[in-house]
């Protein structure tokens, strides 16, 4: 092991035997500013000592439950939960996500950890947070070996491992195939995945199997149209494509044009409310949502090749997403903001013979937390090193172990169930009352500073945390 390995590894022990202790649930709060928050400023319970075993697998494992369920994850890239009919949605672009709901524990606020596609799949796949992984594009850092992965966990339980990514980020480069015994990072939607995916499936050896799935069959194309799923699922939604704009403007199309307009937002070149006609901003979320339904469509598909090989009934299968994505709500398009169409996702757990099915569960929920509950479905030990919770605990309807969420960038946020805090950079900071304003749209800082003041302090715990992993070589 390297001195930068031993220094994280060090790290990683003394955070989780040192993290005080869980207090009780916070009082719920109220906008007019009686018990502000219920949080206090020294309150990590974002970052818990979780009850693990410090092996995390192993030869214990294998001995203690020779019995385990089969796990499969699944990762929809850039499906935000509101277009989501089990969440709400009002067009029918999920049939089979909204009955597989039926099955499944629906967590209804779910987050992201932010950062976009490549720490925040490595948050899912480690339970720790981008801060504290350190794998960002912007860095340019790959996993550390002295983290666990998840598949190295469940490999260690006796699982035969496999994962199939749509590329992108998510690539064997970074570390996601560490694990796995068979990692393909070559594909891009299910089209291409799942074939591979069963056929790996049908190479059964006795050991049970976790499969990890990662699509871009949602996320927004490169080539004209700015999502341009496959025919019939492309014009699904699409009342009137408008004339005046076909994904190219100014020799740039799709994505490229996209982000190219939000970065002229951000100078100050251009106002995308004026940019696009209302008319072009509800073609782009039709063509979104075609892709949102070619992807439930497959993912049926799965479903129904995992009830013909009788899987189904005895797996632990979990569907996340890693963001959500923007139609000008807050005057930019993609995912490279910050506010909940972006960072709340869906979050589904259908525990083995459907036991909860049909669960709606309020409180909130971080990826970090999706490890831990895998593993704990699956009788196996968690490593000390992760800081999220087993979701499968928490009551029907009610709250679960986590008051807040961190969600790292630039500017960062913490949610709670009753307040949204963004802070930018060098900027006053953005507080949200998510009652009265689910959609973040009025901006009540200077009406509660206390509230401000008491969400910063608790930022700071996360900062600092961070900041001393961040140094640790």
């Amino acid at each position: 092991m390297t001195r930068r390995s031993t220094l994280v590894l060090s790290l990683l022990v003394l955070t989780a035997f040192s993290a005080p202790a869980r207090s009780a649930p916070a009082a719920p709060t109220t906008v007019d500013g009686s018990d502000t928050t219920g949080l206090s400023p020294g309150d990590s319970r974002d970052h818990p000592r979780p009850a693990t075993d410090a092996a995390g697998g192993g030869s214990a494992n294998r001995a203690a439950a020779p019995q385990r369920p089969p796990v499969i994850l699944i990762s929809l890239d850039t499906l935000r939960a509101d277009h989501v009919g089990a969440y709400g949605h009002t067009r029918a672009t999920t049939p089979r996500l909204d009955a597989f709901a039926e099955d499944a524990v629906l967590f209804e606020n779910a987050f992201t950890t932010g950062g976009g596609t490549l720490p925040a799949h490595m948050t899912l796949l480690t339970s720790l947070p981008p801060g504290v992984h350190g794998v960002t594009a912007e860095s340019g850092t790959k996993l550390d070996p002295a983290i666990p992965t998840l598949a190295q966990i469940l490999g260690g339980a006796g699982y035969r491992t496999a994962g199939f990514t749509g590329a992108g980020y998510v690539q064997r480069h970074w570390g996601f195939g560490r694990g796995f015994e068979h990692f393909d990072d070559a594909g891009r939607g299910f089209e291409q995945i799942l074939p591979k995916a069963l056929a790996w499936l049908d190479e059964e050896d006795g050991r049970p199997p976790f499969l990890f799935l990662h699509t871009l069959d949602i996320h927004s194309d490169w080539d004209r149209l700015p999502y341009d799923a496959p025919p019939p699922f492309r014009d699904r939604f699409v009342t009137a494509a408008p004339d005046s704009f076909d994904g190219c403007r100014d020799d740039l199309c799709a994505s490229k044009l996209l982000a190219h307009l939000n970065q002229q937002t951000r100078r100050g070149a251009v106002d995308l409310g004026e940019y696009f006609r209302p008319d072009e901003i509800r073609y782009l979320t039709e063509l979104y949502d075609g892709g949102v339904a070619h992807a439930d469509a497959r993912f049926g598909d799965l479903l129904d090749a995992l009830k013909e090989r009788g899987l189904y009934d005895e797996a632990v299968l979990v569907v996340v997403s890693d963001h959500g994505e923007e139609f000008l709500e807050h005057g930019m398009l993609l995912h490279e903001q910050i506010y909940d169409e972006i960072v709340r996702v869906p979050l589904l757990v259908k525990l083995p013979r459907g036991r909860r099915g049909g669960t709606r569960i309020a409180g909130l929920a971080s990826l970090a937390d999706v490890a831990p509950t895998v593993v704990a479905a699956a009788g196996a030990n968690p490593p000390i090193t992760f800081t999220g919770y087993d979701l499968a605990r928490a009551p029907t309807g009610g709250d679960t172990d986590r008051d807040a969420v961190h969600i790292w960038g630039v500017p960062e946020k913490i949610r709670t169930a009753q307040w949204s805090l963004v802070v930018p950079p060098d900027q006053e900071a953005e507080l949200y009352a998510i009652g009265p304003d689910p959609g973040e749209r009025r901006n009540v800082a200077a009406e509660y500073p206390d509230v401000v003041r008491t969400l910063r302090a608790r930022l700071d715990t996360f900062a600092h945390a961070d900041a001393a992993t961040r140094g640790r070589s």
